[in-house]
């Protein structure tokens, strides 16, 4: 009987070990996947994207346009409800930090969409189409779930906030304000 409850007591004790190793795990993945973007890949500064003339231009160009400012890269689309809905805010934002750069990457259907656009609701900025899905090589290099995406960059074009998807979000306002000062 001693044995039994030995093994018994062993086998428990290697169980619990076992689930606790496996959730130790679980918890460094989400960690992991967490992790805020601090700068671009390589590949992503390869993409290439349209201009609103016509013209490609790889992301590393868009971003050395903008050096030397903080810049709000503006993930959107026109088909997206949320997007068009957070304009008003978007506005207030531009209008509250004259001196940011606003560029708008905008993961539109067609470019034909993304210009008529940009005319319908008066969008003030740097303008780039890039032809994939959200879920392709540009989105998930910028682990991109949902948009509108904003993304802070600071004067050297690092990355200083890798997600808010509200124009008016409290932790983008005071980003942005602690990178102008």
């Amino acid at each position: 009987m001693k044995n039994i409850t030995l093994l018994l007591s062993l086998l428990i004790v290697t169980f619990m070990s076992s689930c606790q190793n496996k959730k130790s795990t679980e918890e460094e993945n989400t960690v992991e996947k967490n992790v805020s973007l601090t700068s671009f890949e390589e590949s992503t500064l390869n993409e290439t994207f349209t201009t609103i003339n016509d013209k490609t231009i790889n992301f590393s160009e868009i971003l050395k346009t903008h050096r030397g400012n903080v810049t709000v890269l503006y993930v959107w689309a026109s088909w997206c409800p949320d997007c068009i809905k957070g304009f008003p805010e978007l506005f207030e934002l531009q209008k509250q930090f004259p001196t940011v750069n606003f560029v708008f990457l905008s993961l539109d259907r067609t470019k034909d969409k993304w210009k008529e656009s940009i005319e319908k609701y008066q969008l003030v900025g740097s303008h780039y189409h890039i032809d994939q899905k959200m879920k392709d090589a540009f989105g998930a290099s910028i682990q991109l779930d949902w948009i509108p995406r904003y993304i802070v960059l600071d004067a050297n074009n690092t990355i200083i906030l890798s997600k808010a998807i509200v124009a008016d979000d409290p932790e983008l306002i005071k980003t942005i304000k602690s990178a102008i000062e």
